[in-house]
């Protein structure tokens, strides 16, 4: 299966999913399905790219291993990401009002197969 049907698979069944994004350490979107006009997928990929890889470099100073999971709660709009095998990550952006929990543990379903295709 493609990477853009997982991702609109994944979109499918999280209620208030705004988009879904593969990316790259680099920055640079894989895949991305988006379903807000509002919401850029490319620059997030850009601008979040960095920022995971400093929470990297600060899990690895401190010990900790490696980042496995990162969600950040804004105002209009939840993220949330999950390492793929250390060099991709796999995004979604839902509604601040959104069941993020539930959104959390479906991205958690779809691992396996976004793993086989890679």
């Amino acid at each position: 299966m493609s990477f853009d049907r997982l991702l609109t698979n994944l979109l499918d069944s999280v209620e208030g999913s705004l988009g879904a994004i593969l990316i790259g350490m680099d920055g640079i979107p894989v895949e991305c399905v988006n379903r807000a006009a509002a919401l850029d997928l490319p620059l997030l990929s850009a601008e979040i790219a960095p920022f995971l890889r400093n929470a990297q470099e600060v899990s690895s100073r401190l010990n900790w291993g490696r980042v496995d999971r990162l969600s950040i709660y804004m105002e209009q709009v939840n993220l949330a990401f999950w390492s793929i095998g250390g060099e991709y990550y796999l995004g979604l952006a839902t509604v601040p009002t959104g069941p993020f929990g539930k959104a959390r543990s479906k991205i958690g379903g779809f691992l396996p197969e976004i793993k086989a295709e890679l």
